[in-house]
């Protein structure tokens, strides 16, 4: 069932009733929202409230504040989560099992021991024993844990998923303090959803990690779409992600790596599909907010060692390139991308990628469907997937090695094909001589953007000075098809 609340700001949000939580919009830090005798509290008056508790139809978003503020966390009880499953009975919040498979064949073929972290009712654990693994299920409900054990009574257990330790693995299985695998469906999205979001991550990733075989893995199956807390219909200026992409990103900096990810489409409906595996030492804890920054779940780049400006601005390459490498602020990209209005019906592709940053930062800042980079330089394009694998959003990139002053090859063609927007920092002399395919681009009635040049006989249709971090600045055009003019 969906969840629709409008919000101050008019915004449709998506929530399901399975983890009655609603969106109303942007509210004041610690103002109280009520409704049907349960409260949730405005955890970051910039973004969002969250309310707990089952709501149906149109909520209007001044009807659930209330005049005082409390002190109530935003995560639901077990007592609240019981009631819930014992009023909605045995359900699969998310797609079924079948539905994943192939994207996870790879990571689970032979026989496993898998744990599944906040199984609720879903059929997962199940679905894998049929399978041929040993699977066990957790959830911090002891409804849904009973309805789980009118069909299995051995594999089911109480647990919070971020107190997990050896002794509650051997108990569950029956032997063994750790397991090959850790299927997480939803959990992260809800953990991200926390007022202590931050604890309730880095709690959960410690704990999942103390499980698991050296050589196991992590499976994340997320259906909070990034660039938004549900991007498919957030509203403006939402733009900090949430689930499997966005934890990619938090995982990297605890010792994690991206294994592999995909792109399930179900029913119509975005999964992300991301595996980690535990890869190197854990570094402490950040000294921070309880809540995750946009630079957290986005982090910067990280820049060559020839960076001579100190602020992440790389030393302009040398050499007889069209498009020398210099890599770009994530601030220039913000306004930049912004300026392009770029949303989750775009496909961006970047004609001289360098390491994917644009292409990469579309996608994972701003909800883009997808990202594509061509580039000359094959040490480039490795390095842009590689980046983009980092960030969890591998399945929605594409890098591809090619000269665009010549004709592309089918691959490429396909992706210039389906992009909406395409973006180019390239010297004057590279677009005179990719004119073709910017005119054949913008007379289908698709956008440019161009970062410091533009070609000089099309008219701007939006055009803005962005300054850089070290005080520079570069001029921003934006062109579409009302640019043609005579040309068209």
């Amino acid at each position: 069932m969906e969840l629709r609340v409008g919000g101050r700001a008019g915004a449709l949000v998506r929530a399901g009733v399975e983890k009655t939580t609603a969106i109303v919009g942007t509210l004041a830090r610690d103002t109280a929202v009520t409704t049907s005798g349960a409260a949730g509290v405005a955890a970051d008056g910039t973004r969002r409230a969250e309310v707990v508790a089952p709501l149906r139809g149109w909520v209007s978003a001044s009807s659930l504040v209330a005049a005082a503020p409390r002190a109530e966390a935003l995560e639901p009880s077990p007592a609240e989560y019981d009631e819930l499953f014992a009023r909605c009975g045995r359900r699969d919040s998310f797609c079924g099992f079948a539905a994943l498979e192939a994207a996870l064949a790879p990571t689970l073929a032979g026989s496993l021991r898998i744990l599944d972290c906040g199984c609720g009712t879903s059929g997962v654990v199940a679905a894998l024993v049929a399978a041929g693994h040993d699977a066990r299920g957790v959830d911090v409900s002891a409804a849904a844990i009973a309805l789980q054990r009118e069909t299995d009574a051995a594999r089911f257990a109480v647990a919070d998923a971020r107190a997990l330790d050896g002794a509650a693995v051997a108990a569950l299985f029956g032997g063994g303090a750790r397991v090959d695998v850790v299927f997480d469906k939803g959990t992260s999205d809800a953990l991200f959803g926390y007022r202590e979001s931050r604890r309730a991550v880095e709690t959960y990733l410690a704990a999942v990690r103390s499980v698991l075989e050296p050589a196991g893995r992590l499976v994340v199956v997320s259906t909070a779409r990034v660039g938004g807390v549900f991007a498919d219909d957030a509203p403006e200026g939402v733009r900090a992600g949430n689930g499997a992409p966005c934890l990619a990103a938090v995982a990297a900096a605890r010792g994690w790596a991206v294994e592999r990810s995909a792109l399930v489409d179900a029913g119509g409906r975005d999964y992300d599909v991301v595996v980690y595996a535990a890869a190197g030492d854990v570094p402490p804890p950040p000294e921070a907010s309880p809540r995750f920054g946009d630079d957290e779940l986005c982090p910067p780049w990280v820049d060559d060692d020839d960076d001579d400006d100190g602020d992440g601005l790389p030393t302009w390459v040398e050499g007889d390139s069209l498009a020398p490498y210099l890599g770009t602020p994530a601030a220039f990209l913000d306004g930049a991308l912004g300026l392009a209005g770029v949303g989750p019906g775009d496909v961006v592709c970047d004609v001289g990628c360098g390491d994917g940053r644009l292409a990469t930062y579309a996608v994972a800042r701003f909800g883009a469907a997808r990202g594509y980079g061509l580039e000359l330089e094959p040490h480039l394009v490795g390095a842009a997937d590689a980046e983009a694998r980092r960030r969890g959003v591998g399945h929605r990139t594409a890098f591809f090695r090619c000269d665009v002053t010549e004709p592309p090859p089918p691959d490429v063609a396909a992706a210039l094909a389906e992009t909406t927007l395409l973006a180019m920092y390239l010297l004057p002399e590279a677009l005179d001589r990719v004119l073709p395919l910017i005119l054949a681009h913008l007379r289908r009635g698709r956008r440019l953007l161009c970062l410091g040049w533009a070609p000089k006989d099309l008219a701007p249709a939006r055009s803005a000075a962005l300054a850089f971090p070290n005080g520079g600045g570069m001029d921003v055009v934006l062109l579409d098809g009302t640019s043609l003019g005579g040309a068209a």
